[in-house]
């Protein structure tokens, strides 16, 4: 009897399981996208011809495996609404999916499944999808969402993504989203370009080119200042969108600063700081009359608004996402009908720091999930058919090869310079931009309301060139988000609204335990001895940073050349290769002991520091461990660096080589009165600008000697090393005199190490670089022969 019980179990559960299986496979899968081929134009907005339309595009799909859920009841009623964002009627975007609409239908017949697919914007997307998920026959819950990057942790901790079956082909695509494995499948990668007027529609062949010169915001106002017409400007969309901070953000970057910073404990919006409003104010300024000039504007309208005065020539350029190419093309062939040449007018550059972004698509829970869905996402990340309509678009599908640079590039006009110049733009653009972090309240949070206001108010004030309000606006704007996501801010917060009940307790206290009074105060040392032992702790572990940064900078040293002697390590290695590796984790170790060091932290004779940077530099080229070697022999015998190299064969004593195999020659000259603060970092760096010195003079003379000297020279403001050799790269020299904020020098560092051909720094000179910029002058390099110099104080960069 409880085997029959238990066998007629087992059978009503597979029933149910076949149901449940038959019911989810019987279903039609739903789908949400962001519209992905361009709204048309110049729509007409009469609801009586949207009505008629939206009756005809139904009839053609009558019967078949699609349904476009945005032109059926309820939904069919907003697309005669106007939509702000695509400045068009929503008829107009909705109508124009048409290659999406035909990939669904390809992938509903290979499947033998049916389809849903809601198109929606960005403004209105996450409200809707956070709705309650219930069942609607005419507007049913999504199973597959294309969602923005940032938005993807809020989904995830809601429990909103569900993770891919390890049973496809492409899981490996699929990407971990806070801890849920395979939850989000990149889609779509945004990056953002300055688009420009080369030449303006109304004017002829005959008009000089605008070129503009985006390697800072300056250069961008001052070559459109010398180059363009009295009435050209740039105009930002100052509209109440979620843009608004993306595009703020590109500007406090390129100051300097970071305008959300996320960190193990805390999240804090920095939107004040010196850095973070340098480019704001400077914008500020060029939307004055200043000059006689208004070099700026900031309309309040959506960035689909501003493009369409764009295109037709009232402002000379424009910041899009580069998919804006396609619709700019689009536009200008349909006005000129071959009359004029597109590129002979149109032109782009990258920003001087640029925005990336994207979306993912994600599969959304349900009791009755199709597997087929997650084979859904995937076919629109990967078809060939449909990602090359996303590329000719103008979007950047994540998964396909190249981007779909090619297929864009061919739309474009693949045989014009200014096509493959476009499409260069996009890849660096897209290698250089920089993403906001990833938080679980970023929809909720940074994209609410409140925060999008204030942010409009600073555009604002950037636009009626106010540099009063604007840094009134700029701190309400950081307050508002900081109240949001900072849990410093909202402490204090706190406390500020509430001191009364504070001073209420604190009064009561006393009065009613007067007697304790000694007791309390008791309490009171107790608390700020808390407070000291905890500022002590903050100090102790930056003291840490420091000392630990020793083994990094060693290690990095070493790692830079190579020894080119490992007579110490080659007898215990397994080869040339594992002797490197001793050598690497020596020279860290060493570093690591020497950063323990306080005296090396602490202000140094200067000449002192420059001799220890030479035996640095040759432990590192030359001699491994000779560093560790003279520290050890000056135990017990102090001698001067000079004096242990010359005994050890290294340098020899006269300026004049003699002999075939000469040695090296290197001579400290100038002030001996200065005192070098941080030594053990000016040290390092030194040593990198050394290192570089002594590789010079061997490829000078072919390695085999007399080898030229190398000296260096001591003042007040800089300590230069003057080699033999070729002078330095243009394009090197300009990096590293030219670049006045970090984020320049590390976009043209990034740009020359990932481009093929060029000059790019070494690992020496970028770590100099850093050091010198970070907690000196900076660096400088001069025309002519070898000579570059770490300025001890900014003043001295001017040459």
């Amino acid at each position: 009897m409880a085997k029959s019980l238990t066998m007629q179990a087992t059978t009503l559960v597979l029933i149910l399981m076949s149901s449940t299986l038959l019911a989810a496979q019987n279903r039609p899968l739903t789908v949400w996208l962001i519209p992905s081929e361009e709204a048309e134009a110049r729509a007409g907005s009469d609801s009586n011809d949207i009505t008629q339309e939206i009756q005809q595009f139904n009839q053609t799909l009558k019967d078949g495996p699609v349904r476009v859920l945005n032109t059926v009841p309820p939904l069919d009623q907003q697309l005669i609404v106007w939509n702000s964002a695509f400045a068009v009627p929503n008829w107009a975007w909705v109508k124009n999916q048409t290659e999406t609409i035909r990939a669904l239908q390809r992938f509903a017949t290979l499947h033998k499944t049916r389809i849903n697919v809601r198109f929606v914007t960005w403004d209105k997307a996450f409200a809707s999808l956070t709705l309650p998920r219930t069942p609607d026959e005419n507007n049913p819950p999504p199973d597959v969402v294309q969602i923005g990057t940032t938005w993807a942790a809020y989904f995830a901790s809601k429990g909103l993504i569900v993770s891919r079956p390890h049973n496809g082909l492409r899981v490996g695509a699929w990407q971990p989203v806070m801890g849920i494995p395979s939850a989000a499948l990149p889609y779509i990668n945004d990056t953002r370009l300055l688009f420009y007027w080369k030449r303006l529609p109304r004017q002829d062949l005959s008009a000089p080119p605008l070129v503009l010169d985006t390697s800072s915001w300056k250069s961008v106002l001052d070559s459109l200042r010398n180059q363009g017409g009295p009435e050209d400007r740039l105009a930002f969309a100052g509209g109440l969108t979620l843009n608004l901070l993306y595009d703020y953000s590109m500007l406090v970057w390129a100051g300097g600063g970071d305008s959300i910073t996320s960190t193990n404990w805390r999240v804090h919006a920095d939107l004040t700081s010196e850095n973070a409003l340098r480019v704001p104010r400077l914008l500020a300024e060029a939307a004055t009359e200043k000059n006689g000039r208004r070099l700026l504007a900031v309309p309040e309208s959506s960035h689909q608004e501003l493009t369409k005065a764009f295109a037709a020539g009232e402002y000379r350029g424009t910041i899009e996402p580069a998919a804006f190419i396609s619709r700019w093309k689009k536009d200008f062939d349909k006005t000129f009908k071959g009359a004029k040449r597109f590129w002979d007018y149109a032109a782009a550059a990258v920003l001087p720091q640029p925005f990336h972004g994207g979306s993912y698509l994600t599969v959304m829970p349900s009791p009755d999930l199709s597997p087929i869905a997650f084979d859904l996402a995937e076919f629109l990340a990967t078809d060939d058919e449909y990602t090359t309509v996303l590329a000719r678009n103008g979007h950047l599908p994540a998964l396909r090869a190249g981007y779909g640079m090619d297929v864009l590039l061919d739309w474009l006009g693949g045989s014009a310079d200014e096509a493959k110049q476009f499409t260069n733009l996009v890849q660096q653009a897209t290698i250089q931009g920089r993403s906001l972090p990833d938080l679980p309240n970023w929809p909720t949070a940074i994209e609410s309301t409140e925060v999008q206001e204030a942010m409009q108010r600073v555009w604002r004030r950037i636009g009626e060139g106010n540099l009063k309000s604007l840094n009134i606006e700029a701190h309400v704007a950081e307050d508002t988000l900081n109240l949001k996501i900072d849990r410093v801010t909202q402490l204090r917060h706190f406390l500020a609204q509430f001191w009364w009940l504070g001073a209420t307790m604190a009064f009561c206290v006393v009065a009613i335990f007067g007697v304790q009074k000694q007791r309390s105060l008791t309490r009171v040392r107790v608390a700020l001895a808390q407070v000291e032992a905890a500022l002590e702790r903050e100090e102790i572990a930056l003291d840490q940073i420091q000392k630990l940064r020793g083994f990094s900078a060693m290690a990095l040293l070493a790692l830079a050349r190579y020894h080119t002697s490992l007579r110490a390590y080659e007898p215990v290695s397994d080869g040339l290769a594992d002797a490197k590796k001793r050598s690497i984790i020596a020279a860290g170790i060493n570093g690591w002991r020497r950063g323990r060091n306080l005296e090396n932290w602490k202000p140094s004779p200067i000449h002192e520091s420059i001799w220890r940077a030479v035996l640095l530099g040759f432990d590192v080229v030359i001699e491994p461990d000779v560093f560790e070697k003279w520290e050890t022999q000056s135990k017990h015998k102090p001698q001067h660096p000079r004096k242990f190299l010359e005994d050890l064969g290294i340098l020899r004593k006269s300026s004049v080589g003699d002999e075939l195999e000469s040695p090296y020659f290197i001579d400290v000259l100038g002030e001996e009165d200065i005192l070098v603060q941080m030594p053990f970092l000016f040290e390092q760096a030194l040593a990198c600008l050394l290192q570089n010195a002594i590789q010079a003079s061997d490829r000078e003379c072919n390695g085999r000697g007399p080898r030229k000297p190398i000296l260096i020279s001591v003042d007040s403001l800089r300590v230069t090393v003057r080699n033999a050799g070729d002078p330095f790269p243009c394009a090197i020299r300009e990096l590293i005199n030219d670049c006045t904020i970090p984020e320049e020098f590390e976009n043209g560092v990034l740009a020359a190490v990932r481009s093929k051909g060029g000059p790019k720094p070494g690992i020496g000179l970028t770590e100099a670089y850093t050091i010198a910029r970070q907690y000196y002058g900076g660096l400088l390099i001069a025309e002519g022969p070898p000579s570059i110099s770490i300025c001890l104080k900014a003043e001295a960069k001017v040459q």
